[in-house]
């Protein structure tokens, strides 16, 4: 089934465990293929990522998309780098995975 871009836009995005990661701000496309990169997640969960920094989850990590968007795989916890740190003031950083 196909599906308009701006339909995700907006959509509320799950872990596998119901944990609430966050709302689709944006999509991220690949113009030289065509293609979708990933998600980009606005006001993020704090509780699953530090500081509740925006972060991009990759399009490969999405199961499902519906009303909701159920995720694959999401790390337990999303610790911010020290360059995010610096960044929170503009609410965009790079993540990096704990485990």
């Amino acid at each position: 089934m196909l599906m308009d871009i701006t339909e995700i836009v907006g959509l509320e995005v799950y872990t596998e465990k119901a944990i609430l990661v966050g709302t689709v701000k944006d999509v991220i496309l690949n113009t030289e293929d065509h293609s979708v990169d990933g998600i980009y997640i606005d006001h993020p969960n704090p509780l699953v990522i530090q500081g509740g920094i925006n972060v991009a989850i990759p399009f490969r990590w999405i199961y499902s998309i519906g009303d909701i968007i159920v995720l694959r795989y999401f790390p337990k916890y999303v610790k911010t780098s020290a360059a995010a740190e610096e960044k929170a003031q503009n609410k965009k950083a790079l993540v990096e995975e704990v485990e």
